[in-house]
């Protein structure tokens, strides 16, 4: 883990100063860049939201946003770097899987995931530009993104109190160590960012593109769920199988627990049986024994943006401030 940490910090270094160097370059001499500001959509993939039903993934309520802004610089006719910034918020709820995945539905898990991520990507367009952007006629072009970013985040989940009726603050997971970890998992991750990009030209300043990226991450703790549940557990939210409110929605749970029980051997059981019975949660979630898998650590997490930008297309040269 110190290895990675380390590996992490320098890269972060890295961005930041390509980054720097990038947003200066307009000073050293002509330009023919591109800045950008977007707003969009964010989908999580992971254990909270499978990657077997992607278009559920999309299209359900775990949905949130993202804003981000960029800087792209050409480098031949037909690609350019471009170095961006995004915030972005993720989400995901085993809860919204009721009529679709039985198993996720029991396992009753949740979070949220604030996530601040640099990137660099690599932009090929299809269509061979003059000189300057500016210079450029074309209405339309079309663009192909792919590139590697480092992005900090921290999931978090809500708390339910013992009447499991009110929902309480939002909790930060990463430190309560819910898979029993020895070491916390670590904060920064690598992103492997693919997309596709429509560009619309409104004149000879301005723009608008909407881009669709898909961005694979080197951690599966996106969500706080990786690999198997832990025999002893000090924290309530590493399993939440035997809660009877969900904790985002407020819907009770404990009729559909009930029936699954029931269909499971377990018939006439109520509320206070189920504690009794199934203190360390319902199979096959049951912490007692260390093998019943939480998530599945051989599929990393993963997260879907899309972006609506506004784009300026810098003058060729730019009068900068001399510094003395």
């Amino acid at each position: 883990m110190r290895f990675w940490s380390h590996n992490y910090s320098n890269w972060l270094m890295y961005f930041v100063v390509l980054s720097f160097s990038l947003l200066i370059n307009p000073c050293l001499g002509q330009t023919n860049e591109i800045i950008s500001i977007g707003v969009g959509t964010a989908n999580y993939l992971g254990e909270l939201s499978p990657y077997n039903t992607p278009i559920k993934a999309i299209i359900s309520p775990a949905i949130r946003w993202n804003v981000a802004a960029s800087f792209q610089q050409p480098i031949t006719k037909q690609i350019s770097l471009r170095t961006g910034f995004t915030y972005a918020r993720l989400f995901g709820d085993d809860n919204l899987y009721e009529t679709v995945k039985a198993t996720n539905y029991l396992r009753n898990l949740h979070f949220r995931n604030d996530i601040k991520e640099l990137s660099i990507d690599i932009t090929y367009s299809f269509y061979k530009k003059k000189q300057f952007y500016r210079h450029t006629h074309r209405k339309v072009e079309y663009y192909l993104h792919a590139g590697i970013g480092v992005f900090s985040h921290n999931p978090m989940a809500r708390d339910i109190r013992l009447s499991q009726q009110i929902k309480g603050d939002w909790v930060k997971l990463r430190e309560l160590k819910t898979e029993g970890q020895v070491k916390e998992y670590s904060s920064l991750a690598f992103s492997f960012p693919i997309g596709l990009e429509m560009q619309y030209r409104i004149n000879k300043l301005f723009g608008i593109g909407f881009e669709v990226k898909y961005n694979l991450s080197s951690t599966d703790y996106i969500d706080d769920v990786s690999t198997t549940f832990p025999t002893i557990s000090n924290t309530i939210f590493t399993n939440r199988s035997a809660e009877f409110i969900a904790a985002i929605s407020g819907k009770d749970r404990l009729t559909w627990v009930q029936n699954y029980l029931n269909n499971n051997g377990y018939t006439n059981i109520d509320a206070i049986d189920i504690a009794s019975t199934f203190p360390s949660g319902i199979p096959p979630f049951d912490t007692a024994i260390a093998t019943r898998q939480r998530g599945n650590p051989k599929v990393k997490d993963g997260y879907i943006l899309t972006k609506f930008s506004l784009l300026y297309y810098l003058p060729e040269k730019i009068k900068c401030p001399k510094i003395k």
